[in-house]
This record gives structure tokens, C-alpha cells and sequence, in this order.
């Protein structure tokens, strides 16, 4: 009787856990499939060049070099069946790049759901923005000292 009581009460605390920090909303998750990443500020899409060649923004053309995916906590271009070319940086103030998944870091973005504005960059070098026509990675472009400039915010579209 005694072990049917603990494992009821254990029962509760478990269901209680659940419901608190159980499965994402959809509010929450991430959107699902391959999308396009614009740079709020020119309206133009990442593409994929190629592996270790710069990653450019291109006029929005729905081909497979500008559909994207997240592959654990990186950023990977549908071209490759395997998912293994993904965004990768070069250093600090310098081009994004096209990278093998082995070889590119993790970065880091706050949404990947439909329509979400966010960041992306790496801790090695920082932010992804356009600099003159260029998808640099380098130090925050603020507006007023405050918010992040529309050079480095990028929108998910599927």
C-alpha cells in the first residue's frame, strides 16, 4: 500500500512537470522544412556559392541555392542532399562563407518560425550583416545606440 502511494504521488509530480515544460506551443517551435534568409534592410536572400566561397544576397529566386535548413545549431543550404554545406565565417569583420557541416560553427538566432526578424551570427565572430553589398560577420550595427540596424536583422521566409 505504502509503494502504491509513493508511485502515485510520483505519478502526479511527473504529470505536473510535464504540463509545465512539456512540448512547445506552436507559438514556439520553429517552423518545419527549408526556408529563405533576407536581409531586412536590401530584401535580398543568403545564397550558396559553393564550398569555401563567400556567401552572397541575391534577388529572391526560390532556387535550391537559397533554401535553407537548421541542422542542429547550424544554418545548412538544401543544394547538399546530406545537409553538410552550411553558413560558416572566416574571422571577425570578415565574409560568411560556405562551409563543410564539419567545419562550421554553430550559430546562433533567436526564431527560425515563418516571418520571425532575428540575428544570426557565431561567437567566434560575431554578427551577420551586409556591409556595402557584402554578408560580413563582425561587431552589432546599432541605430540610435539601441536597436539593431535592419543590415543585420534577417527574416525567415517559407
Amino acid at each position: 500500500m505504502k509503494h502504491l502511494r509513493i508511485s502515485g504521488i510520483l505519478a502526479a509530480v511527473l504529470a505536473l512537470a510535464f504540463a509545465i515544460v512539456g512540448p512547445a506551443s506552436s507559438a514556439q517551435a520553429a517552423g518545419t522544412g527549408f526556408f529563405y534568409i533576407v536581409n531586412k534592410d536590401t530584401g535580398k536572400c543568403l545564397e550558396w556559392n559553393g564550398y569555401n566561397k563567400p556567401i552572397t544576397q541575391e534577388t529572391c529566386k526560390k532556387t535550391q541555392y537559397q533554401w535553407w535548413n537548421q541542422s542542429a545549431a547550424k544554418l545548412c543550404n538544401y543544394a547538399s542532399i546530406g545537409g553538410d554545406y552550411c553558413l560558416g565565417d572566416a574571422g571577425r569583420e570578415k565574409p560568411v562563407y560556405g562551409r563543410s557541416s564539419a567545419k562550421a560553427k554553430q550559430l546562433f538566432y533567436s526564431s527560425l518560425r515563418p516571418k520571425a526578424q532575428t540575428t544570426i551570427g557565431a561567437v567566434d565572430c560575431g554578427y551577420f550583416k551586409v556591409v556595402k553589398g557584402k554578408v560580413l560577420c563582425g561587431a552589432r550595427i546599432l541605430v540610435k545606440g539601441k536597436t539593431y540596424s535592419p543590415k543585420m536583422m534577417w527574416i525567415i521566409k517559407y
